[in-house]
């Protein structure tokens, strides 16, 4: 089931009749006959009651109109995030940790706060972590990187 269906089967549900649908849809009554036909072929399941041209809402279509009214909210919310957010970059961080796994409550926490924020950790000496500030340094080309220095 793709979301143009889901959205069909929302306002079928909402007319109880195809016919009423269709025209709220500008489509033809066929057409979505069909799309609640291959739906319900999909699911093996009958969702609506059939009375002469009259069709209910059952108890199947009741629980798949709720799995839809929630899959196309979120959708909804979805989009309006990626519109709002279309020029904003992914973040990410690394960070060395000594060994002590002493960032880990932090990390966590952080985490759960900002979870669109990528973070890897490694576990390093100490030497990598200044030839790590070196290379960084070294690409950034900052004039005014200090590394500490080594004695004799």
């Amino acid at each position: 089931m793709n979301i143009l269906q889901m959205q069909q089967f929302q306002i079928i549900a909402k007319h109880e009749s195809i016919s009423h649908a269709a025209d709220a849809l500008f489509v033809t009554s066929s057409a979505l006959s069909k799309t609640l036909k291959n739906i319900e072929t999909e699911f093996n399941c009958l969702f609506f009651d059939r009375v002469g041209r009259k069709i209910y809402l059952n108890q199947n279509g009741t629980i798949l109109l709720e799995y839809i009214n929630n899959i196309l909210t979120n959708y909804d919310n979805m989009l309006q995030y990626f519109a709002q957010n279309k020029n904003a970059r992914s973040a990410s961080i690394v960070l060395c940790d000594l060994g002590e796994n002493i960032l880990d409550k932090s990390l966590n926490t952080f985490s759960q706060k900002y979870p669109y924020i990528g973070i890897k950790k490694e576990t390093v000496s100490f030497r990598a972590i200044i030839v790590k500030q070196s290379r960084y340094c070294f690409h950034r080309s900052l004039k005014h990187c200090s590394l500490p220095k080594r004695n004799a």
